[in-house]
């Protein structure tokens, strides 16, 4: 039974099936085991939010990981990652070797996808960064810079 069905069993208790309230009251005191229905649903709540408390967080991987393990079991995704490399990519090899505690996580319990870092920052620091022509920018000239490029890329 999932835990809104209890919810909703618990509630749709009918309180007065034994009939008056007196005579229920007699038969509810004879009863050691009784406990009252918004009790139990004060229960089931505490509950709900002590399993919320303790779920970890789930793991951060990138989206090429997060492609090849998808559909595959823990043993698949490293058999195919060790045994049989030329399953998947160098990239993928490496991230899995390097994190295998992450990959095995991610694929009990889910992930997250790592949000890709922009490509155009990184072609800019390799542009700008030598030796002879060093130049600082602001994170404004730089947007400007991006953009410039961005629109004349095709010319």
């Amino acid at each position: 039974m999932k835990k809104e069905e209890l919810r909703t069993a618990i509630q749709e208790m009918n309180t007065y099936q034994f009939g008056q309230k007196k005579e229920l009251t007699n038969k509810l005191s004879k009863v050691r085991s009784y406990v009252a229905k918004q009790e139990v649903l004060d229960m089931v709540s505490k509950l709900d939010k002590q399993i919320e408390e303790v779920k970890p967080e789930l793991p951060v991987i990138p989206q090429f990981v997060a492609d090849f393990i998808k559909g595959r079991t823990v043993s698949e995704c490293f058999y195919y990652s060790y045994i049989m490399p030329n399953e998947c990519n160098q990239e993928t090899y490496e991230w899995i070797n390097d994190n295998q505690t992450e990959t095995a996580r991610a694929i009990l319990d889910g992930y997250t996808i790592e949000p890709e870092q922009p490509k155009t920052r990184q072609v800019l620091v390799k542009f700008f960064d030598n030796e002879e022509y060093r130049t600082e920018l602001t994170e404004e000239s730089a947007k400007e810079l991006i953009e410039f490029l961005e629109a004349n890329k095709h010319e």
